[in-house]
């Protein structure tokens, strides 16, 4: 059922729409620019082009409804924040194209604060929307509590209720591992498997913009800008 979702969703579309297309499709959890120094980005490249793309496809989307134990399709209500109406949008995107496997996706727009309250409460999390912007430069950052089996918990991100070994395995080694190259073929390992199992649904990968003025220089600017004492940076031309 969660593959037929996949198939249903227009990626592509949304980022034209929604991002006038500045960004990319997201083919997983971790944007490539986030494996900092564990992996160079060529050989992040090659790993996630072993990845399935599940390629907007209603007919393929149809095939495997039909294999699932949801054939005649379901209703089930999806949440967003009001802070993100990018997102919102894009689950009307969505809901839209589900139509046409008979599945009945209600979204609705809440605050915040209680979006937030009801993914920590971890009680009738049905399907969910979340954005993540990250916290350091490693592709652990998200898998580590998307994925991990510990986190499946109240008060904790594991919102999918993901419980895997191998994937649990693989945490440990990378956790564990002193050379990067271990680090990085576990890590690739369990991404790929996330990618089939598909507890989670990735839509895109939005490009990091900042306008600055023309009197202005804003040296360093990268996607961790907000964890960073950015004002400092800002020199006059």
């Amino acid at each position: 059922m969660r593959r037929a979702v996949a198939y249903a969703t227009d990626k592509v579309g949304m980022l034209r729409t929604q991002f006038k297309g500045h960004g990319e499709v997201a083919t997983s959890l971790v944007p490539p620019g986030q494996w900092g120094g564990v992996l160079a980005q060529a050989a992040v490249k090659r790993v996630y082009a072993g990845f399935p793309a599940y390629k907007f496809s209603i007919a393929k989307a149809k095939q495997e409804l039909a294999a699932s134990g949801f054939k005649d399709g379901f209703s089930a209500t999806l949440v967003y924040p009001d802070s993100v109406p990018q997102l919102g949008k894009m689950c009307l995107i969505l809901a839209q194209n589900l139509k046409q496997l008979n599945i009945k996706l209600t979204v609705k727009q809440v605050n915040a604060d209680k979006w937030l309250n009801d993914l920590y409460a971890h009680e009738n999390l049905g399907i969910q929307s979340i954005t993540f912007v990250p916290d350091y430069p490693d592709p652990v950052n998200y898998p580590l509590v998307l994925l991990g089996s510990k986190h499946a918990v109240k008060n904790d991100l594991n919102i999918a209720n993901y419980k895997n070994p191998v994937v649990d395995k693989l945490l440990a080694v990378q956790e564990q591992a002193t050379r990067q190259s271990v680090r990085a073929k576990a890590i690739a390992s369990m991404l790929k498997i996330a990618a089939v199992d598909e507890p989670y649904l990735p839509l895109v990968w939005p490009d990091v913009g900042v306008a600055v003025s023309k009197k202005f220089v804003y040296k360093g600017f990268n996607a961790l800008y907000f964890n960073q004492p950015w004002a400092t940076k800002i020199r006059p031309a």
